[in-house]
């Protein structure tokens, strides 16, 4: 098992030493700083987070098209959360 930044051990409560933080703490976090006004992606960085999300996909995955089109293609943060029940929805 590959176990890049160990946080199950970084976070401990000193009492029993249980984790401090879980998942859903950073799953929240990362759904705000996705859904902040203004937080665009460039077709790369769109795509990585598309395609890392949805690894496991068996079908064609279906995108939206750009949010902006000029002066560059760019998708916003609540274009990629809606991607994913949109994909798994087929």
């Amino acid at each position: 098992m590959l176990v890049v930044a160990s946080t199950d051990y970084q976070y401990l409560v000193p009492k029993d030493g249980s984790p401090v933080a879980g998942l859903i703490q950073d799953y929240m976090v990362s759904g705000v700083w996705l859904m902040i006004r203004g937080q665009f992606f460039n077709q790369k960085d769109y795509q990585q987070l598309v395609y890392a999300a949805l690894i496991d996909h068996p079908h064609r995955v279906r995108h939206l098209k750009p949010a902006i089109h000029k002066p560059s293609r760019l998708w916003s943060g609540k274009q990629v959360l809606s991607l994913l029940p949109l994909n798994h929805l087929l």
